[in-house]
């Protein structure tokens, strides 16, 4: 499915300022809750080609909080929620859900979203805001690079491993790579340059309580020895709505988040029951009996929505996800 760049109408001021509006500026925390995945474009020699400026940030003046003829705002999510348990209804597995709405014009929820499940590649989103964190820092440039080395290559998802040894690529490159195309070998490269603490304190300074990286991706002894990579559909759903609302680092760190994030190859599951034309900035993650998906959808009222699925094949955790995101999709444009 083919998917159009369109402007995010993300309305990140109003997010924070609306609740204020109404009397309450207390924050809200979503609560409740290996397969190679497809290739993406390459990106250009330099960091500026991995597509991160796209997005202009509105400015209070841009946001409008939409419909309010019913004389309340934030609407209740319980339709939305209610069309996401019907469309779930019946499945084989386990399926975990999260939804927020960007500009905070409709309530959020969950379905398990606190359960930790094995991470897959969505671990690959904690990478990124760490490296974008530690570039913000001045610890690391995303201008700088490394040279590729036969020692370093893995299998599975990516195109890196298929590049000659002595090729130089930088981290932004990397970076691209790792959430566009899913690729293991750019990931545990910027891992080998960012270390796995510091993407773990990133993750607990972000609140990402059930996210953690214990291994790299494609180590099957650490896996079998119990090492494994978690994550959940609340933390996931909470990294992306900073990237949305132009909170992950700064709004330029998450201008270039959004664009990796735009770049995905992969788009089964949640994107396939998303109409021709709507934007989708995702991240997908496979293994054995584990499939995952979740991002943001572009253009009137935005939301966040992850579906995180164990203990069904992936053809059938799929058609589940793309089946509840027509219902997330139609769910949010009624009056």
């Amino acid at each position: 499915m083919h998917h159009s760049r369109i402007a995010l109408v993300a309305l990140a001021t109003l997010a924070a300022v609306a609740p204020c509006l109404l009397g309450a500026c207390s924050p809200r925390v979503v609560s409740g809750p290996g397969a190679a995945e497809g290739q993406a474009s390459q990106p250009g020699a330099s960091d500026q080609a991995t597509a991160g400026q796209k997005t202009a940030w509105p400015t209070v003046s841009d946001a409008s909080p939409g419909d309010s003829s019913s004389g309340t705002w934030p609407r209740d999510s319980a339709p939305i929620q209610a069309a996401v348990e019907a469309a779930l209804a019946g499945h084989s597995g386990s399926a975990y859900v999260a939804y927020e709405s960007v500009d905070g014009s409709t309530t959020g929820f969950s379905l398990g979203g606190e359960e930790r499940v094995p991470s897959a590649s969505m671990i690959k989103t904690a990478v990124m805001a760490t490296l974008l964190q530690e570039a913000q820092d001045g610890r690391i440039s995303l201008a700088d690079g490394t040279i590729l080395r036969g020692q370093d290559r893995v299998e599975g998802s990516g195109v890196v491993q298929d590049m000659r040894a002595g090729t130089w690529l930088s981290y932004g490159q990397l970076a691209a790579y790792m959430i566009g195309q899913s690729d293991n070998m750019a990931t545990n490269l910027l891992i080998d340059a960012l270390g796995m603490d510091a993407v773990n304190e990133e993750c607990q300074r972000l609140g990402l309580a059930d996210t953690s990286l214990r291994r790299k991706m494609m180590d099957t002894a650490a896996a079998t020895s119990g090492r494994e990579n978690y994550t959940s559909a609340s933390d996931q759903a909470r990294l992306l709505l900073m990237v949305a609302r132009g909170e992950l680092v700064s709004p330029e760190a998450s201008e270039r988040a959004l664009g990796w994030l735009e770049d995905q190859a992969d788009t089964r599951g949640l994107a396939q029951g998303l109409p021709d034309g709507v934007a989708f900035a995702h991240k997908t993650g496979s293994l054995d009996g584990v499939r995952h998906d979740g991002g943001i959808v572009l253009g009137d009222h935005p939301y966040v929505f992850v579906v995180m699925t164990t203990g069904m094949d992936q053809g059938q955790a799929d058609a589940l996800m793309a089946r509840v995101s027509t219902a997330v999709w139609e769910a949010v444009r009624e009056p």
